[in-house]
This record gives structure tokens, sequence and C-alpha cells, in this order.
């Protein structure tokens, strides 16, 4: 068999958009981290493969101009942007927070 290389671009970070309720938020100095948890397996188009079933974990670190935002309600349903990779350290993917909205609860 011939193993072939891929190269990979990496002069861009990954961003990264997720929507969710927030674990419990623990302060690290000026950031406060906390985990959000997908469970089950979101719609997708057609013709792509099912997404597997699973839960991932993704630890947000969000500073304190954003922090301000979630602050008010910590259990509201939030839409987060960030920067994402991958830490060894930690359980799933982690998320340097650059934006955050409160999602509108009357849409649903």
């Amino acid at each position: 068999t011939q193993t072939k290389e891929v190269e990979v671009e990496r002069k861009r970070a990954m961003k990264i958009i997720i929507t969710g309720r927030l674990g419990e938020p623990v302060k690290r100095g000026l950031t406060t981290v906390a985990v959000l948890e997908s469970r089950g397996a979101p719609t997708l188009p057609m013709g792509l493969p099912p997404a597997p079933i699973r839960a991932v974990a993704f630890t947000v670190f969000i500073g304190p101009k954003h922090w301000e935002t979630v602050e008010t309600d910590p259990r509201a349903e939030f839409t987060f942007e960030g920067q994402c990779f991958y830490d060894a350290e930690l359980p799933g993917i982690a998320v340097m927070v650059t934006g955050v909205k409160r999602r509108d609860e009357r849409r649903r």
C-alpha cells in the first residue's frame, strides 16, 4: 500500500461557532473557563454521512470583556465564536472566545 502525506496549511487558526449552555464556570485569573457539551448528532445536509452520536466537550476560555455578557445570566443559552485548538490536557476541543451573544430564546 502507498501512503500519501497530506499537506496541511498552518497559516490560519481554526474558527468555530458553538451554541449552548455553560457548565459550572471557574475563574482563572482574568479568564473564566467553562465546558459546553454536545449530546447527539446534528442534522446534516443530504449527501453527507451521518455524524457519530457521542458527546464532545468544548472547553471555552472567556476573557473579562465577554464574560460581562455571560455573567448576567450564566444559565442562558449563548453563541460563542472563537479560535479552536486541540489540547491533550483537556477533554475535547479548547476554544478561545473572541465573541459571544445571548441566544434569543423567543426564536425557538
